[in-house]
């Protein structure tokens, strides 16, 4: 349906915002050949074997914190705390 289409699109949107936001400590001569590995590793992702996956509901919360500091790893401190402060409110 056009609404699933929709909030695919948005997904999709977000997750690429956060991988190019992570791929930017790349340097800049080796970015194009890291991006072409992850595409390369996204279209091997089996659609149906992350469908049947279970997941404990806790799983969610690591998962979230591992994708928070892995996007804010080298960042400065006070960047850092601005973005946690604003992260927590939004949530």
């Amino acid at each position: 349906s056009a609404v699933e289409a929709a909030s695919a699109t948005a997904l999709a949107n977000s997750l690429s915002q956060i991988i190019r936001h992570l791929v930017l400590r790349v340097s800049p001569a080796k970015r194009a050949p890291f991006l072409n590995k992850i595409r390369m590793k996204i279209r091997n992702i089996n659609a149906m074997q992350i469908y049947t996956k279970k997941a404990n509901p806790g799983a969610a919360i690591g998962a979230s914190i591992n994708i928070i500091k892995n996007v804010l790893i080298g960042q400065p401190p006070a960047i850092i705390s601005s973005v946690l402060n604003m992260l927590s409110s939004m949530i």
